[in-house]
C-alpha cells in the first residue's frame, strides 16, 4: 500500500511531505485485493505502485539531481508479482476472451511424469490443477491474462521513464539494463511458482541498451551465460570510464 503521502522531495537535506496529496484512508490499508488476492495495489489513494509511483519518483529524482554529475539510479517493480489480480484498472479488460499462449510443457503428461518428490513441492499442486484447467475460461488461461496484464503495466512505466530521459536530454547518454531476480512457471512441467530449478525458473532475460554502441552493434542477442554478479564489474568499469 502506497499512501499518496509517502511520495515526498528532499529539498536543503530535509524530508518533507508535499502538502498537496492525499493521505491513505486508514480502513484502506487493509482491504482485501481484486479477487480477494491480496493487499489492494488499486485504491485512487493509495495510488498504484508500479503505475503511477515508481514513474513519479523517478522524475523527481531527475529534477533534483546535479545535472553536472553522473546519476545511477536502480528501479525495482514490484509485478508481475503476485497479488496477480494486482493490475492497474485500465488494463482490467485486455485479453479478455482471449485464449493465451501457454508453454509446451504445461500439459497433464508432463506433469505426470516429474519425480515424486518434486509433486509434493510448493505449489505443486497448484500448478497440478492448472495443466488439468485449460479450457478458454479456465484457470491457467485466467491466471495468464492477469499475469499478462500486470506485464502491461509494467511495460507501460518503462516506456513513460524512457520518455522523460529523452526529454531531458539524457538517453543518449544513458545506459539501461532491465533484468528480473527470478523466473516464474505457470503450468510449466505441472509447477507453479519459481522454486523447482528448471529453466523457466533460472533462466531470466537480461537487456542492455547502450547509446554508446553503433548501430551494426545493436539489437544483438547472446546465448552466453552471464549471472548478476557480473552487473557489478561492468557499474564498475562505467564509473572508471567516467575519471
Amino acid at each position: 500500500m502506497i499512501p499518496r503521502d509517502w511520495i515526498a522531495i528532499k529539498p536543503q537535506h530535509h524530508l518533507i511531505r508535499e502538502v498537496n496529496r492525499c493521505r491513505c484512508p486508514a480502513q484502506a490499508r487493509n482491504s482485501e485485493g481484486v479477487k480477494g488476492t491480496g493487499p489492494h495495489p488499486l485504491h485512487k489513494d493509495p495510488v498504484h505502485l508500479d503505475a503511477t509511483v515508481i514513474p513519479e519518483k523517478v522524475r523527481r529524482f531527475l529534477d533534483q539531481r546535479d545535472p553536472a554529475k553522473p546519476l545511477n539510479l536502480s528501479i525495482s517493480f514490484k509485478v508481475p508479482h503476485s497479488p496477480l489480480g494486482g493490475f492497474d484498472p485500465k488494463f482490467a479488460k485486455r485479453f479478455l476472451g482471449q485464449k493465451m499462449p501457454v508453454a509446451t510443457s504445461a500439459n497433464p503428461a508432463e506433469a505426470a511424469r516429474q519425480p515424486h518428490f518434486l509433486r509434493e513441492s510448493l505449489e505443486s499442486p497448484h500448478g497440478w490443477h492448472l495443466v488439468h484447467d485449460q479450457e478458454p475460461e479456465g484457470e491457467l488461461h485466467k491466471l495468464l491474462r492477469d499475469y499478462f496484464r500486470l506485464v502491461e503495466g509494467m511495460d507501460e512505466a518503462i516506456g513513460q521513464l524512457l520518455r522523460d530521459l529523452q526529454s531531458r536530454g539524457l538517453a543518449e547518454n544513458t545506459v539501461i539494463i532491465f533484468t528480473p531476480d527470478n523466473g516464474m512457471m505457470r503450468g510449466e512441467h505441472g509447477f507453479y511458482g519459481k522454486w523447482p530449478p528448471y529453466e523457466e525458473s533460472i533462466r531470466v532475460p537480461l537487456v542492455v541498451a547502450d547509446p554508446r554502441l553503433p548501430a551494426e552493434s545493436r539489437a544483438k542477442t547472446s546465448a552466453a551465460m552471464v549471472l548478476n554478479i557480473q552487473l557489478g564489474p561492468h557499474r564498475a568499469w562505467e564509473r572508471s570510464a567516467e575519471k
